[in-house]
C-alpha cells in the first residue's frame, strides 16, 4: 500500500485504542487494556518508527477506528529515521488483504493498494525464518522497541494492572524485557495473571 506520513499517524491513534484512558489523578486500580470491543489483531506498529502513546488522553477513534474525538490526540514524538515524520512523506506498507482492501484503517482502500500479490504474508515471515535457519543454524529476532508508553507525571501513587498470560515463559519475559517495571499482583477469574504496571517510571526505551 501507499500511505502518506498523516495517515500513518492516524493508523497510529486507531491503535492506541487497545488502551484505556488512565486518570493520573486516581490512585483506584485502572485496567490498561482496553477488552471492551478492541479486537487485539487490529493493534499495529509500524517498523522503523519511533513513537510515544499517551495513555492519559482520551482515544481518538473507537474499537472500529472512527473518529470519536477529533481534537485527542494520543500519538506523540514520531520520529522516522531520526527526523520528525513528514505528514506528506510516502511508504510502502506491506499488509495483509484485511488491512489493504476492508478501508478500516486510515489510508487504507482499493484506491491506495500498488500491489495485489497473492501471497500470504504468514507464509512470506514463514520463508524468511525458514532461510535465516537454514542460513545461521538458527532465527534470533531482536525487538525493534521503536515505541513505547508515555510515563505518566503524577503526584498520586497510580495502580496501574494489565492481564496476560500465567505462563511462566511469560513471567521470564516480563522479567528480562520490560520496558516499564512490573509486578505480579495475581490471577483474575478466568486465569489470566495480573501485573501492576509502573508507568510513572521511566520507559527502558530510550530511543
Amino acid at each position: 500500500m501507499r500511505v502518506k506520513g498523516k495517515d500513518v499517524k492516524q493508523w497510529l491513534e486507531c491503535s492506541a485504542g487497545m488502551y484505556n484512558q488512565i486518570d493520573p489523578n486516581s490512585e483506584a486500580p485502572q485496567s490498561l487494556l482496553n477488552w471492551d470491543g478492541f479486537r487485539a489483531y487490529n493493534f499495529d506498529m509500524f517498523d522503523k518508527l519511533s513513537y510515544q502513546i499517551d495513555v492519559t488522553k482520551p482515544a481518538r477513534y473507537d474499537v472500529d477506528c472512527n473518529l470519536i474525538n477529533p481534537q485527542a490526540q494520543r500519538i506523540a514524538s514520531v520520529t522516522y529515521q531520526g527526523k520528525p515524520l513528514d505528514d506528506n512523506a510516502e511508504f510502502l506498507v506491506a499488509v495483509n488483504n484485511y488491512r489493504a482492501f476492508t478501508g478500516k484503517f486510515p489510508g487504507t482502500g482499493d484506491k491506495n493498494v500498488v500491489i495485489n500479490a497473492p501471497d500470504e504474508v504468514r507464509s512470506i515471515i514463514a520463508d524468511y525464518i525458514n532461510r535465516q535457519t537454514q542460513q545461521h543454524g538458527q532465527y534470533a529476532p531482536v525487538a525493534q522497541n521503536g515505541w513505547s508508553i508515555a510515563p505518566i507525571a503524577s503526584e498520586k501513587k497510580l495502580d496501574i494492572r494489565m492481564e496476560t498470560s500465567p505462563d511462566e515463559h511469560a513471567a521470564q519475559l516480563i522479567k528480562q524485557s520490560a520496558q516499564h517495571p512490573m509486578t505480579y499482583v495475581g490471577k483474575d477469574d478466568i486465569g489470566f495473571a495480573i501485573y501492576k504496571v509502573d508507568l510513572q517510571s521511566p520507559s527502558a526505551n530510550k530511543k
